[in-house]
């Protein structure tokens, strides 16, 4: 799970808040991101990964409840906001952290969110957004796919020309998997160019709505 702030200053700050417990260990990509973008996965690989985070999973699902999450990311930001003044805040979330980033968008919190290929989430949380939104998607997804994609779009759409009405857009990158914008195989280069233009399409958002 990933998510940074940003917000408008010279031109653009930039702040990773900690707002999650890990349980796995740190930076690279993941099993099923090695080799190919949508290549078949090292099944070796993912079932020792999971075998090594088992006895570890209850504790972090307690630590990292949607509530303990949403609050720490209140403080951090409301923290923030004191100490720096800004006019302007935008956040953007990988994966869970795009979970994280969908809830955040409905609050009075922030005023521009990219979510890259988020986890799982709730209808009501998505209908609840009410800030400019850039969605980073993936090509396979099991957690956000084609037909839930279109249906977050669909929403979006009907609600234009209504004073619920936002600017959104949405990317498809192909031959991409779910994570691939915060933990690609650079060595893949098919997985870098998805990654470097997904990266571009985050900044060229918060440069269009974070202006202030």
């Amino acid at each position: 799970m990933k998510m940074v702030v940003v917000a408008a200053g010279p031109p653009l700050d930039v702040y990773p808040p900690r707002i999650r417990t890990r349980a796995r260990p740190g930076p690279g990509p993941g099993p099923g991101l090695r080799r190919t973008a949508l290549g078949e996965a090292c099944v070796w690989a993912k079932a020792k990964a999971k075998l090594r985070l088992l006895p570890k999973i209850p504790m972090v699902m307690i630590k990292n409840r949607r509530t303990v999450v949403d609050a720490r990311l209140s403080k951090f930001i409301k923290a923030l906001q004191e100490e720096k003044d800004y006019v302007k805040i935008g956040a953007v979330g990988y994966c869970a952290g795009g979970s994280t980033a969908i809830r955040l968008a409905s609050t009075e919190w922030i005023q521009s969110v990219v979510i890259c290929h988020p986890g799982r989430f709730r209808l009501p949380e998505l209908k609840a957004i009410k800030v400019p939104s850039a969605w980073v998607c993936a090509d396979e997804d099991k957690f956000f796919s084609k037909s839930r994609r279109m249906k977050a779009e669909a929403t979006f759409r009907r609600r234009k020309g209504t004073e619920k009405g936002i600017d959104y857009e949405f990317e498809e990158y192909r031959g991409t998997t779910h994570g691939f914008a915060c933990r690609p195989d650079l060595a893949v280069k098919e997985m870098r160019e998805a990654y470097e233009k997904a990266f571009e399409q985050t900044v060229r958002w918060f440069s269009k709505t974070l202006t202030v």
